[in-house]
C-alpha cells in the first residue's frame, strides 16, 4: 500500500475544520505517514474478545469500517461532509449498521504503535495506543442503554460485568502484544476511567455507583493475571466517583504491586505522565488507552473534542503539545490488515 501525502490530505478534507489543533502536528503526521506509514499502519492490529465470535465477520467488518466521522450522541453532519466520505471511502449514512443489538454487542480494540513528536526539551519517542470504548449509557437512546438496560427495565448487572472483563482483557492482551513487538523489557499501561464519565449520564446516581463498583471488581479479577504489566489508572476527577469505588481501587493498589492509582488533575492526567516518562533512565514502553466511541472514527471530533479521544489524537485545545502523535493513522482506512479476519487476534 503506497503512503502518499495526497491520500492523507483528501481524508482531512472530510472535515469542515482543522481536525488537528496546529499545523506543526499536521506536518509531522504527514511526514510520518509517508516515511514510517508502513510500520505504523501495518503493525496495527484488531483484538477481538471470544464473546463476540458468535457474530459474522461481515457484521464485525461493517461495524469497523462504516463509521461516522464525528459522533456526539448523534452524527454531527454540520462538521463533516458525507459526500466526501462516500467519494473517498465508498459509503454513506444509509450503509451504516443500524441493528441496536449488533452495535451494542460487537466490541473490539484497535491497537498499534505511535510516534510522538519531539519538542524543544523532549525527544521523539515510540509508544502504543489501544482504542476501545466502554458501555455507553450517555443517553436513553444509545444502543447499549436499549440492550443492557431498557430490555429489563433495570441495569443488566451480569452483562455489564462481562463487558468490563472483556474491556480489561483486551487492554492487557494488547499491551502484552505491544511489548513483544517492540522487544520491551517493561510495559506500562496508562488508562482513564473508561466508560465511567459521560457514558453514564443517563443513569441515576445509585446506578452509576453500581457501574463504578463493577468496573473496579472486573479490574481486580483481570489485573492479577498480568503481574508483569504495570497499570496506572488515572482518575482525573476523583469527586465524580463514590467513596466506595475509590476505596476499592485503593485496596486493589495495595494488593497488586503492578497497579498504581493516579488521582487529580496532575497525577490523574494520563497524557501528562507521558512527559514524565522521558526523563526516566529505565523507561518502559507506554501503552495508552484511548476512550474511543462505538460509532465514530478514531479521534472523533478532533481539535473540537474536549475528551480523551480528542486530546490524545488531535491535541484538542493545544493542552498537550508534548503528546502530539500519529494515532490518527490507526483508523481502519489506513490499516488494511485489520480488515482481514484471518489476522484478528482473539482474546479469552
Amino acid at each position: 500500500m503506497p503512503y502518499h501525502r495526497e491520500h492523507l490530505e483528501a481524508l482531512f478534507r472530510i472535515y469542515h475544520f482543522n481536525f488537528l489543533h496546529d499545523d506543526e502536528h499536521l506536518q509531522y503526521l504527514t511526514e510520518q505517514y509517508i516515511v514510517n506509514g508502513h510500520y505504523l499502519c501495518q503493525a496495527t492490529k484488531l483484538f477481538l474478545p471470544n464473546s463476540v465470535t458468535e457474530h459474522s465477520d461481515r457484521d464485525i467488518l461493517t461495524h469497523l469500517v462504516k463509521r461516522i466521522p464525528i459522533y456526539f450522541g448523534k452524527p454531527r453532519n454540520d462538521l463533516f461532509s458525507w459526500e466526501s466520505v462516500k467519494n473517498l471511502l465508498g459509503y454513506d449514512y444509509n450503509h451504516l449498521q443500524m441493528d441496536p443489538k449488533l452495535i451494542s454487542q460487537i466490541r473490539y480494540a484497535i491497537s498499534g504503535p505511535i510516534n510522538i513528536m519531539s519538542t524543544p526539551t523532549l525527544p521523539e519517542t515510540r509508544a502504543w495506543v489501544t482504542h476501545l470504548w466502554g458501555v455507553n449509557f450517555e443517553t436513553t437512546q444509545t444502543e447499549d442503554y436499549r440492550v443492557l438496560y431498557q430490555e429489563k427495565s433495570e441495569l443488566d448487572i451480569d452483562a455489564y460485568l462481562d463487558r468490563q472483563l472483556d474491556l480489561f482483557n483486551l487492554i492487557f492482551q494488547s499491551a502484552k502484544y505491544a511489548g513483544k513487538q517492540e522487544m520491551a523489557h517493561r510495559v506500562k499501561i496508562q488508562m482513564p476511567m473508561i466508560g465511567l464519565g459521560q457514558f453514564l449520564n443517563a443513569l441515576k446516581a445509585k446506578e452509576k455507583q453500581v457501574c463504578q463498583m463493577l468496573f473496579a471488581e472486573a479490574l481486580g479479577q483481570v489485573i492479577k493475571k498480568y503481574p508483569e504489566i504495570q497499570l496506572k489508572l488515572c482518575v482525573f476527577q476523583p469527586d465524580q466517583f463514590s467513596p466506595d469505588c475509590l476505596s476499592l481501587l485503593t485496596k486493589l493498589a495495595t494488593q497488586h504491586s503492578n497497579l498504581v492509582l493516579g488521582l487529580g488533575k496532575t497525577d490523574g492526567n494520563m497524557l501528562l505522565d507521558i512527559e514524565n516518562q522521558h526523563t526516566k533512565r529505565d523507561k518502559p514502553l507506554i501503552c495508552l488507552v484511548n476512550a474511543w466511541d462505538p460509532r465514530a472514527f478514531i479521534g472523533n471530533g478532533g481539535s473540537m473534542d474536549k475528551t480523551i479521544d480528542g486530546f490524545l489524537v488531535a491535541n484538542a485545545g493545544g493542552y498537550h503539545n508534548y503528546c502530539r502523535n500519529t494515532s490518527y493513522l490507526h483508523n481502519a482506512f489506513f490499516c488494511p490488515q485489520v480488515l482481514n479476519p484471518k489476522k484478528w487476534i482473539m482474546v479469552n
